[in-house]
């Protein structure tokens, strides 16, 4: 994951989605939707708007921040439908601030 991220060519987005959706381990997602963040490219809302429901807080936080980096108005959607699944007020506030931001 560390040399795709480095690459960051078009060609490597797809396989950063796949580990930010399916890696088995939280520090891979982890480092998956961080580059994501910073460096979010429109093919990358979707993938950011199924990491909000990650079992992993640091995950899901890299994902609305890379949704609000990508200024995409359609993720306000995900993120607050997001909103409304998650036990965390702290989140869910965060969700519905960037979706709304968004908008």
């Amino acid at each position: 994951l560390h040399v795709l991220c480095e690459l960051r060519t078009d060609d490597a987005y797809p396989a950063i989605h796949h580990a930010l959706l399916h890696d088995s381990e939280d520090d891979v997602r982890d480092r998956a939707a961080a580059f994501l963040e910073d460096h979010p490219r429109p093919s990358s809302r979707e993938p950011l708007c199924q990491a909000l429901s990650d079992r992993e807080e640091s995950v899901v936080r890299h994902a609305i921040d890379g949704l609000e980096e990508l200024a995409d108005t359609r993720a306000s959607d995900c993120l607050r439908k997001a909103a409304k699944g998650v036990s965390d007020d702290d989140l869910a506030r965060k969700m519905n601030e960037v979706a709304n931001e968004l908008d």
